[in-house]
């Protein structure tokens, strides 16, 4: 009895073991990001494909950071994670289509990557949507709509939504 337990335990043990060191890979690349040694953080990026990675080598190609400029590799990498349901590269995506910067100028398709991240809670997301309708911008303008996306990224904390919900109650 007491042999099974421990063999659980060094079996339970193990895994929690390898879940942390995956973890911990992780988090080397986006602690060397913060840093700014991007040469670090692209090696620990590049070393296994996921949602997050992608996001991150993403925004390192959008920016430059440690790899060549490219707006065109930048939105297949966010392209790459929004599709696998990664909230931050479909704000990503959904503003470059809105720019037009690394694919076509596309204000539906900003639309429907800003609704994708703002039905996981992305603030910039929603408060982008408001702007979309305040402006009608690829989207019929309604205040209502506007108005009530600009409140739910205001209730999160987004400074940008707080400011606008003044400015409107002050007009």
């Amino acid at each position: 009895m007491k042999r099974c337990s421990f063999w659980r335990l060094l079996c339970v043990s193990l895994v929690i073991w390898g879940l942390l060191a995956a973890c911990s890979k992780q988090d080397e690349g986006e602690k060397a990001f913060r840093n700014g040694d991007f040469a670090k953080a692209l090696k620990a990026f590049s070393a296994k494909d996921t949602p997050k990675n992608s996001y991150y080598l993403a925004l390192m190609y959008y920016k430059g950071y440690g790899v060549p400029k490219d707006s065109a590799i930048a939105a297949q990498l966010f392209l790459k994670a929004a599709e696998q349901g990664y909230a931050a590269a479909q704000f990503e995506i959904g503003s470059m289509y809105a720019n037009g910067r690394g694919v076509p100028l596309d204000k539906q398709a900003a639309l429907g990557w800003y609704m994708k991240a703002a039905a996981q809670g992305n603030a910039m997301a929603q408060f982008n949507i408001g702007l979309m309708y305040f402006y009608g911008d690829g989207v019929k303008a309604d205040r209502e709509q506007a108005i009530s996306w600009i409140r739910k990224a205001a209730d999160q904390g987004n400074q940008h939504a707080k400011a606008a919900l003044q400015s409107l109650r002050a007009n």
